[in-house]
């Protein structure tokens, strides 16, 4: 199977998503908080198990990651309030943070590494997989954002015809990249559309959807109804079915990262508009 075709069958299914009927997803489901906090939201999560995210309290917060039932805090030299968005199978973290804009960084062997797109005023690194590949968003001087890849060391924009925002979100090991963009109106008919890109070319997928995390068996998952004044419902997309679902009693859920085991962390809000951290296990 060919990464072209391959590519052109998930966004068959893509595009299928909002045709689907609403099936519950069976699945042990877990509330994730960081002790103390006011918000939890995990972004990603590896083979093993290993997740990160960021949480909020009343006097702060921390990017950190949550291994063995233990939180630790990840952050940059010199600032507090990061995010850690992406982890891989190599314990690799990436993230970012804001001072006078936003900047990114890779954490890796204890070490923090500074990434910023070239020529960009912000950049932002949502996810890396296992051969280092980076993905994220930028702004440009003109304020417009972008999507890009980060491959051996070289950039690639990612663009979206007609778009006002792109963002790349996920990133697997073939080098499928998932993300979504969106256009603005007149305030009551802004759009979101999910995408693939791969070998250079962005395919667009299905409107009202946002897709943030895609693992080495391409199952993708993401939000399907994104659109102004509806609750997001989570979305697992695979090569043989698609699922729509929602944590049991949350007002909306936002699956932010899957693993090879098909393990799906995210974010959830309750009815009093708290946000949790998630995790649930097939």
């Amino acid at each position: 199977m060919t990464g072209y075709w391959l590519g052109r069958v998930i966004l068959s299914c893509v595009s299928l998503l909002l045709l689907s009927s609403s099936t519950s997803l069976a699945a042990t489901y877990r509330q994730i908080d960081v002790p103390g906090s006011t918000s939890t939201v995990i972004y990603g999560i590896n083979s093993g198990g290993q997740m990160v995210g960021k949480y909020s309290t009343v006097t702060g917060g921390s990017g950190f990651v949550f291994s063995n039932g233990k939180f630790t805090n990840i952050n940059y030299p010199g600032t507090t309030g990061d995010t850690a968005s992406g982890i891989n199978d190599h314990g690799d973290i990436v993230g970012y943070y804001y001072t006078d804009a936003l900047h990114s960084f890779l954490y890796h062997n204890g070490q923090f590494i500074s990434i910023a797109f070239p020529g960009a005023t912000s950049t932002q690194v949502n996810g890396i997989n296992n051969v280092g590949d980076m993905v994220g968003g930028y702004i440009d001087k003109a304020g417009h954002w972008h999507g890009f890849l980060l491959h051996e060391g070289q950039f690639t924009s990612i663009e979206v015809t007609g778009a006002d925002f792109i963002s790349a979100s996920g990133i697997n090991d073939r080098g499928f990249v998932v993300g979504y963009s969106h256009t603005y109106c007149d305030g009551s008919c802004d759009i979101t559309e999910n995408f693939l890109f791969y070998g250079g070319h962005v395919h667009e997928g299905s409107l009202e959807t946002a897709t943030y995390g895609i693992n080495n068996l391409n199952e993708v998952v993401g939000d399907c109804n994104v659109a102004r004044g509806q609750a997001f419902i989570g979305c697992l997309l695979t090569l043989h079915s698609t699922l729509y679902w929602n944590y049991p009693g949350m007002y909306w859920t936002a699956p932010n990262a899957i693993n090879d085991q098909g393990v799906i962390v995210g974010e959830i809000e309750d009815f009093s508009l708290d946000k949790h951290g998630f995790v649930l296990r097939p």
